[in-house]
């Protein structure tokens, strides 16, 4: 998923050059997806260890394909989707889970993607926010719609607990991994918490 994001960004950057975007935006972009090829080398890194082979990425056939520029509206929606929803959540999963962990190495790789994702979270929330400002009050509808879609996505998910009585389970928290009760609460807690507030400040009465 990390090596994925590093095409998603350079995608995002295009489309905002192609929508006149603030250079802000399109360097934060750029940032987030050398941020990205971190995160990966990280976790190839990591891969690496626990398999004791060395591993790494292979070819991404999507990373090829271009498509045309997004109207406006779309874009908006897609960084409501990927970024203010998704990445807010990855940011506190990761944090969660670099304090849940105790290996070193796991603690390390989850600090900085923690602190790499709050800022792709970020990113994501000012993209949406310049497109509600140049798109007005259609945008802002479809942004809102897009948080609701997303939210109850999140929120109906099915979750399969695994068995208590597993011993790997202790072991596996000591490497970051949490169970799906706790990832599913946590989504909970940064939807009610973090980002319903900020689709509110968004989206005014649209939310």
């Amino acid at each position: 998923m990390e090596h994925a994001s590093i095409a998603s960004f350079g995608k995002l950057a295009l489309e905002l050059l192609s929508l006149g975007a603030p250079a802000t935006l399109v360097a934060g972009a750029h940032e987030a997806a050398l941020s990205e090829v971190r995160h990966a080398e990280l976790c190839f890194a990591l891969a690496s260890r626990y398999l004791d082979a060395p591993v790494g990425p292979g070819s991404l056939p999507g990373a090829a394909v271009v498509r045309g520029a997004q109207p406006l509206e779309e874009l908006a929606v897609a960084a409501v989707h990927e970024g203010c929803v998704n990445e807010t959540i990855a940011a506190a999963l990761a944090s969660v889970q670099l304090a849940a962990s105790t290996d070193e190495a796991v603690r390390a790789t989850l600090a900085v993607i923690a602190e790499d994702e709050s800022a792709h979270a970020e990113l994501a929330y000012r993209v949406v926010a310049w497109a509600i400002k140049v798109g007005g009050d259609s945008v802002r509808c479809s942004v809102a719609g897009a948080f609701h879609e997303a939210i109850q996505k999140i929120r109906l998910a099915e979750v399969v607990e695994p068995d208590p009585e597993d011993p790997d389970l202790s072991a596996l928290r000591a490497h970051g991994r949490l169970s799906p009760h706790e990832r599913q609460a946590e989504s909970g807690r940064v939807i009610d918490g973090v980002i319903i507030p900020a689709m509110r400040v968004l989206c005014g009465n649209f939310a």
